[in-house]
């Protein structure tokens, strides 16, 4: 599902049936680096929440979390996701016109400008 439509936030268990979430958030990110991932698990040591945190996770609740706090990592999230989002179109069109710019400058260089 993530390959075929952007999401905004991901909540994610550390442990779940086919697939540990740890392994999952590898996968994640490589789909989709700018996706925000919550992660919840019952399980909870520092090793676990660190190793969520190195993979990529953006924040790490225990279960079951209050429902207010949930919900108020998702709003946060979700804006981040937003802000890299947009920090990733405005770093691609920078690539783009900095590309063309120095095209043209080879061509002007080379006196095959066509202006």
């Amino acid at each position: 599902m993530i390959a075929k439509e952007e999401y905004a936030v991901i909540i994610l268990d550390i442990r779940m049936p086919e697939m540990d979430g740890i392994k999952a958030l590898e996968k994640i990110r490589e789909l989709d680096p700018e996706v925000a991932v919550v992660m919840l698990t019952g399980y909870g040591t520092l090793a676990t929440a660190q190793q969520a945190m190195i993979g990529g996770a953006n924040q790490y609740l225990r279960k079951p979390p209050d429902i207010e706090e949930l919900l108020e990592a998702v709003r946060q999230q979700a804006k981040g996701t937003l802000v890299r989002r947009q920090e990733e179109s405005a770093n691609c069109q920078a690539k783009s016109m900095l590309e063309q710019l120095k095209h043209e400058m080879s061509e002007v260089e080379t006196g095959v400008w066509q202006g």
